[in-house]
């Protein structure tokens, strides 16, 4: 029976006004079992607000499940990726710092050698680091460093995780850099 027609037929058999607790059962059960007189099964308000009358199937439960899984993995994912977008901010702090700290002519040398740090960590987080840091061990052994992973190559891999780290890791290159200058 749709949900239209449960409504007409419990709108039909009881007054909103008087039976507000058989009128809200009849559309609880889906007008199985009520009776204008309230003599159903649970006809008391009280047996709704326990859940007593209605349990969803485990398909709607399992939809639910999914929807909100699906929801925390893309606020996982956005906070990661605005919190790398913020660390990977600082570097031009970084490379204001540097600026003011020498001469005027050396200026565009040092912004173009915070770039450059940037671009080459990059690549090398891309090709080695992550791996190194992340990736998998084989067969259970423990290794010193990652052994799988490099390029990215993998199923596990998420990509808002290696830009976070990636951030980090180009963020401490500027710092070291900015201090040998």
């Amino acid at each position: 029976m749709s949900s239209s027609a449960i409504y007409q037929s419990c709108a039909g058999q009881f007054d909103s006004g008087e039976q507000l607790d058989q009128l809200l059962q009849c559309l609880s059960t889906g007008h199985d079992g009520v009776s204008k007189e309230g003599n159903g099964v649970g006809s008391s308000f009280h047996s709704i607000l326990t859940f007593n009358t209605y349990h969803p199937p485990f398909a709607v439960v399992q939809a639910l499940s999914d929807q909100t899984s699906n929801l925390a993995g893309g606020i996982d994912a956005f906070y990661l990726i605005f919190a790398g977008a913020l660390v990977y901010f600082m570097q031009t702090g970084f490379a204001m710092l540097c600026a003011g700290s020498i001469r005027a002519k050396n200026v565009k040398n040092v912004i173009l050698w915070n770039l450059l740090d940037s671009c080459g960590g990059g690549l090398a987080f891309w090709s080695v680091g992550y791996a190194f840091a992340y990736g998998g061990d084989n067969a259970g052994s423990k290794t010193f460093v990652g052994n799988a992973g490099f390029f990215l190559q993998g199923d596990d891999i998420r990509l808002e995780n290696w830009f976070f780290q990636f951030a980090f890791a180009c963020a401490l290159s500027s710092i070291v850099a900015g201090t040998v200058r």
